[in-house]
C-alpha cells in the first residue's frame, strides 16, 4: 500500500504532519520525517495539516514543560515565530511567562485558564505583546498555539 503525503506549494513533503495529498481523504500512514527547509517550517511556503481537529493523534509529541507535550509545526531556532499543538495533562501548569509578540490560542479539546478566565474547546484567545500570565488546565486540554515570537519564561 502506498503511503499518502501532504506537499506544500514547493512540492516538499510535510513530515510528522497528517497527510493525504491536499487532505483528499487518503488518511493512512501520516508520519513523515521533518524537512527543516526554507521559511522555518516543513514544505516552505505553505503548511497543511489534515484532520487536526478530529484526529490529532497522528502528531508526534515531545516533552515541553512538566505535564505538557508539544507537537511542533514550526519553530524558529532563534526565538522567533513558532506554532505547536500542546497537550496538557490534567492539572498541568505552564509557568508564568511574558509574551514577546502576539500569542494566538485555539482550544481543540478540554479547557485551560489564566487570570482572565477559562477558555474551553472551540474558544480562541489572543494575548498581546508584553502581557504576562500562567496557564493551568484542570481537566487537561489540547490547544493550537501560534506565537509571533516565543515567550520569555519568568519562572
Amino acid at each position: 500500500m502506498k503511503t499518502p503525503t501532504c506537499r506544500g506549494r514547493n512540492g516538499r513533503l510535510f513530515p510528522q504532519i497528517q497527510a493525504g495529498g491536499a487532505c483528499d481523504g487518503a488518511r493512512a500512514g501520516r508520519h513523515r520525517r521533518l524537512d527543516r527547509s526554507s521559511r522555518g517550517h516543513p514544505g516552505g511556503d505553505q503548511l497543511i495539516i489534515c484532520d487536526l481537529l478530529t484526529d490529532p493523534s497522528a502528531l508526534r509529541f515531545e516533552p515541553f514543560r512538566e505535564g505538557i507535550e508539544a507537537a511542533w509545526l514550526h519553530r524558529d531556532p532563534d526565538g522567533g515565530a513558532a506554532a505547536a499543538v500542546l497537550r496538557y495533562r490534567p492539572g498541568a501548569r505552564a509557568p508564568r511567562h511574558r509574551h514577546a509578540g502576539w500569542e494566538r490560542v485555539i482550544v481543540i479539546s478540554g479547557s485551560q485558564a489564566d487570570a482572565q478566565g477559562l477558555i474551553k474547546a472551540g474558544d480562541f484567545a489572543l494575548n498581546a505583546p508584553g502581557t504576562e500570565h500562567e496557564v493551568v488546565s484542570e481537566e487537561g486540554c489540547l490547544v493550537l498555539l501560534v506565537w509571533e515570537r516565543q515567550p520569555i519564561m519568568l519562572e
